[in-house]
């Protein structure tokens, strides 16, 4: 079990070696976590808005995080540093895979 959001979670990225997992939530971070201990890693934090959608580089050392402000960081996995940030130009409104409705 993963405890540490304050706020549900709405998206998730398995790392491309599988050993690390990265979740978004509506508390406006990401976090990554261990895979096989269930322990946290690290908190990316900055987004001003609820993190919907995570990507791993091929190679696992970035991390990129989008959230409905509209902006898109780019992430130092090992240091959680953010190395850069865009902002979207255009931006809908697109379901969370985590989301249910009744």
């Amino acid at each position: 079990m993963l405890n540490g959001h304050t706020e549900p979670l709405l998206a998730l990225a398995f790392a491309p070696d599988g050993k690390r997992l990265a979740t978004g939530s509506a508390d406006n971070t990401a976090k990554l976590w261990d895979v096989a201990t269930g322990r946290a890693l690290g908190t990316f934090k900055g987004h001003a808005g609820h993190v919907r959608c995570l990507a791993f580089a091929p190679d696992g050392k970035r991390l990129a995080t989008g959230s409905v402000e509209g902006m898109v960081r780019l992430w130092d996995v090992a240091t959680q540093q953010k190395s850069s940030r865009c902002k979207a130009t255009t931006m809908r409104s697109v379901p969370s895979p985590l989301h249910r409705t009744a």
